[in-house]
């Protein structure tokens, strides 16, 4: 059997990006970007990063990541199943609500409904538990045992969801932990900012100082009029030029 589901249903893993370990208010740490500007690795402050970061690209990323690592075979308490992951998508509001992330379930019906009667009173308990309405909170899931089953007969999203959770409870805070850790392990801050402009700006000092490599005064380089580099971030660019203008002329004369 096959199923589409979603991370709201069956919450294997999680991509909400909205005040959460994914939220890039969280997930890229401000100070590090600074000290890597001070140390002259990148030419833009924090600052920059929150006003030029692309969040369309950063979730795309975050899409493949939850597609390479989740993609493929599973199996808790001698149920296997498979996974596909698709897009995501997010709220018009997160009030209620927060990024899913479409995934094309394929099942054993039997096996899992053979496993919800052989575990009838701890399910049972589990649905009372998790899908009980409440003021707030209409639940879509049925909240008992036999109800389920009649849900689960008619091939039901909801019911389909509630079993999978039942069966890899035990499995989800690391497959969910595992996710995050892929993520931090290859996303990098530097991959989402948008640094067109300060890059056209670093090149205009880089330029200024080629072309006046010979009389080279650094109070000139404010005749440039720059925006966006501040005025250490300009000396720093100004003096990697220099060095590496006066390597290559080393280079030159000792041949």
């Amino acid at each position: 059997m096959k199923a589409n589901l979603n991370t709201n249903l069956f919450p294997i893993i999680s991509v909400s990006m909205y005040n959460t370990f994914l939220d890039p208010d969280q997930f890229f740490y401000r100070g590090q970007i600074d000290d890597d500007l001070e140390e002259g690795y990148i030419n833009f402050n924090s600052e920059y990063f929150d006003d030029n970061f692309k969040m369309d690209e950063y979730e795309k990323a975050i899409q493949e990541r939850a597609d390479y690592f989740l993609t493929g075979s599973h199996e808790a308490n001698g149920i296997e199943i498979e996974i596909k992951t698709g897009s995501i998508y997010s709220p018009r509001a997160y009030n209620f609500a927060t990024d899913q992330i479409e995934l094309e379930v394929k099942y054993n019906k039997a096996k899992i409904k053979q496993y919800a009667k052989n575990n009838q009173e701890d399910f049972d308990q589990f649905l009372k538990d998790h899908f009980t309405s409440y003021d707030g909170f209409h639940s879509y899931t049925a909240n008992s045992y036999e109800q389920w089953k009649e849900d689960f007969q008619s091939d039901q999203v909801q019911s389909i969801g509630a079993a999978l959770t039942f069966i890899f409870l035990d499995e989800i805070e690391d497959f969910q932990n595992g996710f995050y850790n892929s993520c931090h392990e290859s996303l990098f801050y530097h991959d989402f900012v948008n640094t067109e402009a300060i890059d056209e700006e670093a090149k205009m000092v880089e330029d200024y100082v080629c072309k006046n490599y010979q009389n080279f005064n650094l109070e000139d380089l404010e005749a440039l009029d720059l925006e966006l580099l501040d005025q250490s971030t300009i000396l720093k660019i100004a003096a990697l030029k220099i060095a590496e203008i006066d390597s290559q002329t080393l280079s030159l004369d000792l041949i």
